[in-house]
């Protein structure tokens, strides 16, 4: 290990070790610039929030002067992670009485053990926080470029095993209601409804059933009665995934007549 004395000598990428020198115990990292990262971890630490809570405990502790930078080695970029695990392994950087890594994995929260007041105040924090609408879009895109599940779509074995683990499954009023509740918007002519796919055109006095495929509305017709457009959305619905929400679940769709046919 080549000790860091000057920070600038390392504005390159590689493996590089935090070592406490009053216990042995040391934190394994990489970066494509040493010496910008360094600068990271002592702003993180000097502010007492740094992302390892054994590393920032013992700096608390201990204090500037028991900590040395070390280089590991340096590598190209494209190596990085593989060889920062290598060195956690030779070091066990990740075992409590070893290091101050808190993940086994490099580059990855893999195998972090939260603990439950960890998990309390994670709850606490996220409880009634709603995302922006910016946020929202975000997170559609970022699932939508996810090769894993790009243009895939469920077997017919697949289909078929949803329907009969859904067969003859019966929730509980409360388990019902508490879902519709979820779900309705009120059922005032302001536009809402008490069924879902129905929305209320104020200006043709009608009720419209609609339903929402690949982010557009598709229309399926104009009523004068909310339920018959709630009947209609059931009918599609039922169409295009048996295990979704109905607002009529025991109505017998077979022979229904739609007041449309529209292709889905």
């Amino acid at each position: 290990m080549q000790q860091i004395i000057q920070y600038s000598d390392f504005s390159c990428s590689g493996v590089y070790a935090i070592k406490n020198s009053a216990n042995g115990k040391i934190y394994v990292g990489s970066s494509d610039n040493i010496c910008k990262r360094i600068y990271t971890h002592n702003r993180d630490l000097y502010a007492n929030k740094h992302h390892s809570i054994h590393l920032q405990r013992a700096w608390n502790k201990y204090g500037l002067s028991s900590f040395v930078y070390f280089c590991l080695e340096q590598c190209d970029v494209e190596s990085l992670i593989e060889r920062e695990q290598k060195w956690m392994d030779k070091f066990c950087s990740y075992e409590k009485t070893k290091g101050y890594n808190i993940s086994p994995t490099a580059g990855s929260c893999r195998g972090v053990k939260l603990s439950e007041e960890h998990k309390k105040k994670l709850r606490k924090a996220h409880t009634g926080k709603k995302l922006s609408e910016e946020t929202k879009q975000k997170l559609s895109d970022i699932h939508k470029a996810n090769p894993f599940w790009k243009g895939k779509h469920h077997s017919e074995k697949t289909k078929q095993k949803i329907v009969e683990a859904k067969t003859g499954v019966v929730q509980s009023k409360k388990t019902v209601e508490k879902r519709n509740s979820s779900i309705r918007k009120g059922g005032s002519r302001n536009g809402s409804s008490q069924y879902k796919g129905v929305v209320f055109d104020g200006g043709r006095n009608k009720w419209v059933a609609q339903l929402k495929i690949n982010r557009k509305n598709i229309s399926l017709g104009r009523f004068d009665d909310e339920i018959l457009a709630a009947k209609n959305y059931d009918y599609y619905t039922t169409k295009i995934d048996v295990t979704a929400f109905l607002n009529f679940p025991d109505e017998d769709y077979s022979k229904f007549m739609p007041k449309r046919e529209v292709c889905l």
